[in-house]
């Protein structure tokens, strides 16, 4: 059987079922379907189900995982969008005090990009609401994603007290993958206070 036309016809008949879309994009993984075409449209029909409560946010990572080793996908506008809002998404539900349940997403959201997402997220905005939740430590992580990097470690560190910052690394350091050069530099500001 042609798996190629297998898909072609669940999506033209069943895109607008979130259930068939999940097996849709089940065999296009199994058999390496990486049509851009479909993969835009299916990430697009993804996003809005899970926008309009449909989809849980996890469907959006499974399918996000399973393509990031597809290079000649990166460059598609909806992939770019897709891990965006995937790591946004968390951020934007949280609210100040943060949960736990919220700082354990916010926190997994930050691995996702640093770890995994295979294209080039603007976090500036998260910047903004790692400020308005009081993720210090967080928007230290994601500085590694800019580039003009040590502008704004300094600007965190000038904003947070030596410790705020070590009771926001203590609470999640071990779910966090700090990168090296931000745990060397906490713990420089460590050996400061003693």
């Amino acid at each position: 059987m042609d798996k190629n036309a297998l898909v072609e016809g669940i999506w033209r008949a069943h895109r607008h079922n979130p259930e068939a879309l999940l097996l849709l994009v089940d065999i296009c993984h199994d058999y390496k379907i990486t049509t851009a075409s479909l993969w835009e449209a299916v990430l697009t029909q993804i996003r809005s189900f899970v926008e309009i409560a449909r989809l849980e946010i996890v469907n959006l990572e499974k399918v996000l995982m399973q393509i990031r080793n597809i290079p000649h996908l990166w460059v598609l506008s909806q992939m770019t969008s897709a891990w965006t809002y995937l790591i946004y998404y968390p951020f934007k539900k949280a609210s100040n005090p943060v949960s736990e349940t919220s700082l354990w997403q916010c926190v997994h959201a930050v691995n996702l990009l640093l770890q995994s997402c295979p294209v080039d997220v603007c976090v500036q905005d998260l910047f903004s609401l790692t400020k308005s939740l009081n993720l210090p430590i967080l928007a230290l992580a994601i500085s590694a994603k800019v580039e003009n990097k040590e502008k704004e470690i300094q600007t965190i560190l000038n904003q947070h007290s030596k410790d705020e910052l070590k009771e926001g690394y203590e609470k999640v350091k071990s779910l966090l993958a700090l990168p090296q050069n931000i745990e060397d530099l906490l713990a420089a500001q460590e050996k400061l206070t003693i």
